[in-house]
């Protein structure tokens, strides 16, 4: 008598699925789609895994998030809505303020964090970072980024983010007379002087060694 098909087909093993969504690069809210309909990506590919993508700013989302990611596996996150293309320029860039609103304390929730890029995507899939003279707008774009640096000075000061993440594609574009200081710009000088004390060494010393 020929037996009857299984009822439960083989499937990957969850780790390995979770691996591959990472490798694929897919973004993390196509991942939650696919989690609404398949009751195993929700309960148990989500949990495994180790780092995922941002390509929306409403998907740096605290409450989503918890309630999807295991927050202590997490050592990888790319944040690539910070930058796009400006509207009225084929290559200028905008910058998105509500993400960089969001950033610190999205990133702060996640206590083995190793790496974080941010940035944006002007020409998919390549990866851009903010350049302030190629940025169009808003208009006063260099104050919310200073903003930004200085709100993730002081999680790193406070331990909030440890010393041993290190974030790419922000600090290199983002430190404007750390070594050729205008003396007709205190404040400027004030900013490169605080991410020299409070960010990690190992990210100051690399920012260092590209600027040469």
């Amino acid at each position: 008598m020929a037996s009857s098909p299984s009822r439960n087909p083989a499937r990957l093993p969850s780790d390995l699925v979770a691996t591959i969504f990472e490798f694929s690069g897919l973004a993390i809210h196509q991942i939650m789609q696919l989690g609404i309909s398949s009751r195993f990506v929700s309960q148990d590919v989500l949990s495994k895994m180790t780092g995922f993508v941002v390509w929306r700013t409403k998907d740096l989302d605290v409450p989503t998030a918890r309630k999807l990611l295991n927050m202590d596996k997490i050592t990888s996150i790319s944040i690539g809505c910070l930058i796009k293309l400006a509207e009225s320029s084929v290559s200028a860039q905008h910058y998105d303020v509500e993400t960089s609103h969001r950033i610190p304390f999205f990133i702060s929730l996640f206590p083995n964090l190793e790496r974080v890029f941010i940035g944006g995507t002007c020409r998919l899939p390549v990866l851009a970072t903010y350049e302030p003279y190629r940025c169009s707008s808003p208009a006063d774009h260099r104050e919310y980024h200073h903003g930004l640096l200085w709100a993730l000075c002081g999680a790193f000061r406070t331990g909030v983010l440890s010393q041993g993440l290190e974030i790419e594609g922000l600090v290199y574009s983002g430190i404007y007379c750390l070594w050729n200081r205008d003396q007709d710009e205190p404040e400027s000088c004030t900013f490169c002087n605080a991410v020299l004390r409070h960010f990690p060494i190992p990210m100051i010393i690399k920012y260092a060694v590209r600027s040469r």
